[in-house]
């Protein structure tokens, strides 16, 4: 292994994320320190990962882009769905699956992208809501009650979204619906 960005469990697998070597490494269950992967994914640059179960969550900064993989069935020839790209996102540090909802902090654009149902994203179609800027034009980084500053690591609990911010700011901001 070689730089590992990213780890995320959920019911089945452990996933571990190496940037250098553009893998996620697919464990099945909590691995041993001399378990072997059980497969791994070609990733350009993965970053975080997370899992909500249904879904594996791989962030490609590098790609500006988020790929979501069914964890049911999922092999080492599993093909993603990409969301996002250039021109979407820049540089995203964080995704989140959680509850039917997709959260992605589009860190160099200072927005929050949120899909109330993931289907949505699968399918192509824009976020439905924009956190921390007016529009989705508006991309300033500001440290105000209602901006963002760099947003990069978003987690769900089912009631509120709380959002880590990324450098300068020291913010851990919460959301309520």
């Amino acid at each position: 292994m070689q730089e590992l960005r990213g780890v995320a469990i959920d019911r089945r697998n452990f996933y571990l994320a190496d940037r250098t070597a553009n893998k996620v490494y697919v464990w099945t269950g909590i691995p041993s320190s001399t378990s072997e992967p059980a497969f791994s994914l070609d990733v350009a640059g993965p970053d975080r990962v997370a899992s909500d179960g249904t879904y594996l969550v791989v962030v490609s900064p590098n790609a500006h882009s988020v790929l979501l993989y069914e964890v049911k069935g999922l092999s080492a020839r599993t093909e993603p769905t990409v969301v996002g790209g250039q021109g979407v996102f820049n540089l995203p540090q964080g995704a989140f699956a959680s509850n039917g909802r997709l959260f992605v902090a589009d860190t160099g654009n200072s927005q929050i992208h949120v899909w109330s149902k993931i289907a949505d994203a699968l399918d192509g179609q824009s976020a439905d809501i924009v956190l921390g800027e007016a529009s989705f034009e508006d991309t300033t980084p500001e440290i105000k009650r209602d901006k963002t500053f760099w947003p990069a690591a978003p987690f769900y609990d089912g009631e509120l979204l709380w959002v880590g911010e990324f450098k300068f700011s020291n913010r851990l901001l919460r959301f309520a619906p």
